[in-house]
């Protein structure tokens, strides 16, 4: 599934930052469980695309521990 889910690199001791997920422009409405089964299951080459299209997610880093900056 690519990028999307990678948890595999996860490092609990390693950075940090704050990750907010909002719905994105085209999210709400019933019909989004459909689409999502559509381009998981019938398009999955445009299913990430899908989901970059109802999701926004943010990524900011905190400061390190000891100097004040980021890691």
């Amino acid at each position: 599934m690519g990028r999307i889910c990678n948890e595999s690199a996860y490092d609990p001791a390693g950075d940090q930052a704050t990750l907010t997920i909002r719905p994105g422009p085209s999210a709400g409405g019933g019909g989004m469980v459909l689409w999502y089964w559509w381009y998981r299951n019938v398009n999955p080459g445009k299913f990430e695309e899908f989901v970059r299209s109802v999701t926004e997610v943010t990524i900011a880093p905190l400061p390190g521990p000891q100097t004040g900056t980021l890691r």
